[in-house]
């Protein structure tokens, strides 16, 4: 009986293995989507010239992102993006699961214009024994910014 209950820490120890691995596992590949999800947000805006010049409409530009966002399986729940607030100038109008904002920046003597555009994209953690431990940690945001378009005035 002493030689068939030995293996109980054993296998307790590759089971926890496996768990933490497949945590990792899954973390991993949702960052991977939401990194890929915001260079993609940010490849399509700056190709939309930063919102400067009207060439792209707003709802070509979701439609190009949802299409995006459908093909890698990217999701985010709009609980995420809260944490978006439009009092601050984040706008959520082009998609679910993420926003932006457009930043206008002039120098001293406002004869330069400076504009781009901030993303937020989200990785969403749900991993029911993670949940339980840290229950106020439900996602990480990844952040990222085109390039700025500089306007002479």
């Amino acid at each position: 009986m002493k030689e068939s209950s030995g293996g109980i820490p054993a296998l307790t120890l590759v089971f926890a293995f496996i768990i933490i691995i497949s945590g990792y596992l899954a973390f991993s590949i949702n960052y991977s989507k939401a990194f890929k999800m915001k260079s993609r947000i940010v490849d399509v805006i700056q190709a939309s010239e930063n919102f400067t010049d009207k060439k792209v409409t707003d709802a070509e530009i979701a439609a190009n992102i949802k299409n995006y966002a459908d093909s890698i399986g990217y999701s985010a729940s709009t609980e995420f993006t809260k944490t978006c607030d439009s009092s601050l100038g984040w706008k959520t109008d082009l998609g679910e699961g993420w926003c932006y904002k457009v930043i206008t920046k002039q120098n001293k003597n406002e004869s330069v214009t400076t504009t781009y555009v901030a993303v937020k994209t989200f990785v969403s953690i749900d991993i029911p024994i993670f949940n339980k431990l840290f229950p106020n940690i439900r996602y990480f945001q990844v952040d990222g910014s085109t390039k700025a378009t500089i306007k002479v005035n």
